[in-house]
């Protein structure tokens, strides 16, 4: 089977970006799966948002109970089973390799680069080549991370901005260190910023990875996802448009920290470079027609 593993932090666009490829018709797009398989994770989701109507809810629109695909996969659900996670992500593909085949193409935005090396490990249990693995690393310019990391915690000032800059930097670093240690893992970098401006040009440099032929259109809004765990906000209550939110733009504070932060900077102006690249080699086919406004 094909996989497509979406590294990078919250907030960045992880799930819109693995949303967008189920457009593809071979896509299986299955959200956060670490997350899905963790007990500490899911015991404190629960304990967050048990109260939520669709707490258990996965994109297609079922309850996971209910789900045609994780309605199979009880015992991997971390409120039901502690087995490693190792273990977990190899039941998962030899369940799909099962009722899907290998031509399937699996998409996995569990973020994290733990997650990574277990769904790898797995996949080398199960004898899966390399060069049927692709990594997107999903990053989303710094100035707009920080904003989105002041409205979720409330941070005002100067420091606060710099602080989330230094993780944002940190995190970037220890993904770019992973892909150069996997050279024969193909992947690539895509910008959220980009991914706003083409998101069909960019979701294609993606499919080009694992030789998927490129979409000739996007359906941002299709339920054919079994994305269990992901923004949820986004799945659930406002999957129509693919929206950038400006605000940034306008912050002082975040902006003079941009200044200060130099390592953050520079990093950044990296990205912005290295998705150009990326997207000078790609053919470049009409934009969707998507609107823009504030952020998923």
């Amino acid at each position: 089977m094909k996989v497509l593993y979406i590294g990078g932090l919250e907030h960045s666009g992880t799930t819109l970006t693995e949303q967008l490829l189920s457009s593809h018709p071979r896509s299986l797009s299955l959200g956060e799966i670490a997350s899905f398989f963790s007990p500490a994770h899911m015991q404190a989701y629960m304990r967050a948002w048990g109260d939520q109507d669709d707490v258990r809810r996965c994109s297609c629109g079922s309850d996971w109970e209910e789900c045609a695909f994780w309605g199979q996969l009880p015992h991997l659900n971390g409120l039901n089973s502690a087995l490693p996670l190792v273990d977990k992500y190899v039941e998962l593909i030899r369940f799909i390799r099962r009722h899907f085949g290998d031509e399937v193409v699996v998409t996995d935005s569990s973020k994290s680069v733990e997650a990574f090396d277990a769904l790898l490990s797995a996949l080398r249990v199960e004898g899966q080549s390399e060069d049927r693995i692709g990594l997107v690393l999903v990053a989303k310019d710094v100035r707009n991370f920080t904003a989105s990391m002041k409205r979720k915690s409330r941070g005002k000032g100067v420091l606060s901005a710099y602080r989330s800059m230094n993780y944002w930097g940190h995190a970037n670093e220890a993904w770019l260190q992973k892909i150069a240690a996997h050279p024969a893992i193909h992947h690539c970098i895509n910008l959220y910023e980009h991914l706003c401006a083409d998101a069909l040009a960019q979701v294609n440099g993606i499919l080009a990875m694992v030789e998927e032929a490129p979409l000739a259109s996007l359906d941002i809004a299709n339920t054919t996802s079994h994305i269990a765990m992901g923004n949820k906000d986004f799945l659930m209550r406002n999957r129509r448009q693919l929206r950038y939110d400006q605000r940034w733009f306008t912050d002082d504070a975040i902006l003079f920290a941009y200044l200060l932060n130099r390592s953050a900077r520079h990093l950044n102006h990296r990205f912005y470079r290295m998705g150009r690249e990326v997207a000078a080699t790609l053919p470049v086919p009409p934009a969707p027609c998507l609107s823009d406004s504030s952020d998923p």
